[in-house]
């Protein structure tokens, strides 16, 4: 029995992790992105706003992506974790709404989870 190999994935344009972990790993042409923060890559500043954080979280996400060979297009399942006063404002806003319909996200099971 052959086994695969499974590799990490890392974004150029990303700042490297500060803790001891992968943002992502490539096990064939499956990839698993880790969870990301709302911060630009070239400045390191957190978005301000949920909105803007939701938007900084998939461009994060999608570099990830590109950087193993994907895109958005190709996502299954995108799980998003909220304190649930951010979750009513995300919600309200529909940014996970307006990148799913018709957008890149469309087709991927989508679920948003209150926290704390």
């Amino acid at each position: 029995m052959t086994s695969a190999k499974h590799q990490p994935i890392l974004a150029p344009e990303r700042p490297k992790p500060v803790g001891p972990y992968s943002p992502g790993m490539q096990l064939d042409r499956l990839l698993f992105i880790s969870g990301q923060a709302a911060r630009a890559s070239a400045t390191g500043v957190q978005a301000e706003g949920v909105e803007a954080q939701t938007e900084q979280v998939l461009r994060n996400l999608e570099r990830i992506l590109v950087a193993g060979g994907s895109s958005l297009q190709h996502v299954l399942r995108c799980g998003v974790f909220l304190s649930i006063g951010r979750m009513e404002g995300l919600l309200r806003g529909g940014v996970l709404e307006r990148r799913g319909r018709g957008g890149p996200l469309t087709g991927a099971a989508r679920a948003a989870h209150p926290v704390g």
